[in-house]
C-alpha cells in the first residue's frame, strides 16, 4: 500500500464501486423476479403469442397467473366466452368502445388492452400493468415504463451521493484522530515527551489513544530512570576511585616508611596493623563491587530452596551477640517458634539481613537496644524486621538511602563502610520478588524486609 494515498480516496473508491455493484444486483434481481413471475419472459404476453393462427387460445398460463383475462367476442362484439376472471362488467362493445380500449395509451391504466381476430374469431386480451410494460397498438413490447426508468436513475443516483456523503464522514471520523496520532508519533521521535492526547473518539481509536499516551509516559520514566542510572553509576566510579584510593595511598605511606626504615621499633606493629585494616577495607569494598554487579547482572541466577526464615533469623541473630553487647545495646528478638517457609537463596539473604544488622548496630550511637523481628502479614508474606531506638535517619536520606554510597546521615554520623550495604540488600530483595523499605515507627527505626511466604 502506498503510505502517501489519502485514505479518503480509498474510501470514496471503495464505496462507489459499492454503489455500482448494488445497482447491477439490483437490476439483476428486477430482471430474475419479473422472469420468476413471468415463468418464461414477458415475451409471453405478447398478443400475437396468446392467439394462434387458427384462432386458438395459447399461452395462457403467464397472463392468467398475473390476473389479466381474454374475452371472446362475436360478430356484434358481444362477449361469448372469457378465459381467467374478467373484472370488468361490460358484455357488449360498441366500435368506439374497442377503438377507446385499444387505440389509446394505456401507461396510466390497470390493464393493456389488446384486439386480436384470427380465423374468423375475435378476442378482447386485457394485460395488467403491473409489470410496468408498455406496447405498441400493434401488440409489441416496447419498453419498460418510463416511471420504473426513472425510479431506477434515482436509485442509484441515491447510492452514489450515500456513498460519498458516507466516506466523507467516515473519513472524518477516522482522518481526525489518526492525525493526532501522528503528529504525537513525530513529536515523541523528535524528542518530545510532553504530548498528551484527549481527542474524542471511539471504539479501537480510544484504546489506541490511551495506548499512546501510556507508551508516551513510560518511554519519559525509561528515559528518566536511564538518566538516574548514568548518575548514579557516575557517582559510583567517583566515589570507587576515592574509596580504593585513600586506604592505597595509607598502605603505600606506611610501606614507605617501613621500607626507608623511618619508623620506630616500638610503632612498627601499628603500622603492619594499619597496613592490615587498610588492605581489609579494600577487600571488602572489592568484596561488596563484585556482589552488586553480580546482583545486577541479568543472567544471574540465585540458588532458591525452601527453608524455615525462623530457624534461619534465630542462627543468624546469634552470631550478633557479641557485637551487640560490645555496642553496649540490649538484644530483643522476637521469632515465633512455628516455621514460616519461604522460598529463598540462603547464602544471599544471609548478606541482605547481616548488612541491616551490622548498620542498626554501628549507627545505634544514642538508643540502648537492637530489635530482631520475623513476623507474617496478612497478605501471605513475611516480614523480616530489624529495628533500633537510635535517633531517626533523615527523611532526605531516607530517599536515597538504598542507593550506591549514601551515609554519613548527619543525625547517625560514624566512619567507615563501604557505603553499598543497603543497596546490596536491596538487590538480593529484589532477586527474591521481595520488597525493603525503612519507616520510622513508636520510636524505631525499622530496616523491614518483605518476602512471599509458602504455602
Amino acid at each position: 500500500m502506498n503510505p502517501d494515498r489519502p485514505i479518503y480516496k480509498k474510501l470514496l473508491q471503495s464505496y462507489l464501486l459499492f454503489a455500482v455493484i448494488a445497482i447491477v444486483f439490483t437490476i439483476a434481481g428486477a430482471s430474475l423476479i419479473l422472469s420468476a413471475i413471468t415463468k418464461g419472459g414477458a415475451n409471453s404476453l405478447l398478443p400475437t403469442r396468446i392467439i394462434g393462427v387458427n384462432g386458438s387460445i395459447q399461452n395462457k398460463d403467464t397472463l392468467l397467473r398475473m390476473d389479466g383475462w381474454i374475452e371472446e367476442l362475436n360478430d356484434e362484439h358481444r362477449v361469448m366466452a372469457v378465459t381467467g376472471q374478467k373484472r370488468t362488467a361490460k358484455q357488449h362493445y360498441t366500435e368506439d368502445d374497442l377503438l377507446a380500449l385499444v387505440g389509446s395509451s394505456n401507461a396510466d391504466k390497470d390493464y393493456s388492452v389488446f384486439y386480436e381476430s384470427k380465423a374468423g374469431r375475435h378476442y378482447l386480451i386485457y394485460v395488467p400493468n403491473a409489470m410496468n410494460i408498455v406496447y405498441s397498438s400493434e401488440g409489441t413490447m416496447i419498453s419498460p415504463n418510463t416511471n420504473y426508468l426513472i425510479i431506477l436513475f434515482l436509485f442509484g443516483a441515491a447510492l452514489i451521493v450515500e456513498a460519498f456523503f458516507f466516506s466523507r464522514y467516515i473519513y472524518r471520523k477516522i482522518q481526525f484522530p489518526l492525525k493526532e496520532l501522528t503528529d504525537a508519533a513525530v513529536r515523541t521521535g523528535a524528542g518530545a515527551r510532553d504530548a498528551n492526547l484527549d481527542f474524542q473518539a471511539e471504539g479501537e481509536f480510544i484504546t489506541l489513544r490511551n495506548a499512546t499516551n501510556d507508551m508516551i509516559r513510560t518511554i519519559a520514566e525509561q528515559e528518566e530512570e536511564n538518566k538516574r542510572l548514568v548518575d548514579a553509576q557516575r557517582r559510583l566510579v567517583l566515589e570507587l576511585s576515592h574509596d580504593f584510593q585513600t586506604p592505597i595511598a595509607t598502605i603505600s605511606a606506611c610501606a614507605s616508611a617501613l621500607e626507608d626504615d623511618v619508623v620506630e621499633d616500638d610503632r612498627k606493629k601499628e603500622y603492619y596493623r594499619i597496613i592490615q585494616a587498610k588492605a581489609d577495607r579494600v577487600s571488602s569494598l572489592t568484596d561488596d563491587m563484585l556482589t552488586l554487579l553480580k546482583m545486577e547482572d541479568s543472567e544471574y541466577n540465585p540458588v532458591f530452596v525452601r527453608m524455615d526464615v525462623c530457624e534461619f533469623m534465630r542462627r543468624l541473630t546469634s552470631e550478633y551477640y557479641s557485637d551487640i553487647e560490645l555496642a553496649h545495646l540490649d538484644p530483643v528478638i522476637e521469632i515465633p517458634e512455628d516455621p514460616l517457609y519461604i522460598n529463598a537463596d540462603e547464602k544471599l539473604l544471609r548478606r541482605a539481613v547481616s548488612n541491616l544488622l551490622s548498620n542498626a548496630i554501628k549507627y545505634n550511637r544514642t538508643g540502648h537496644q537492637i530489635k530482631v523481628e520475623v513476623r507474617p502479614n496478612l497478605m501471605r508474606r513475611v516480614e523480616i524486621r530489624i529495628c533500633d531506638d537510635g535517633d531517626p535517619i533523615n527523611p532526605d536520606t531516607a530517599k536515597v538511602m538504598f542507593d550506591a554510597f549514601a551515609r554519613d546521615d548527619t543525625a547517625r554520623k560514624t566512619t567507615g563502610g563501604t557505603g553499598l550495604g543497603l543497596t546490596i540488600a536491596s538487590e538480593i530483595t529484589e532477586h527474591h520478588g521481595g520488597t525493603i523499605s525503612y519507616q520510622y515507627e513508636n520510636g524505631w527505626n525499622v530496616m523491614e524486609i518483605t518476602i512471599f511466604l509458602l504455602l
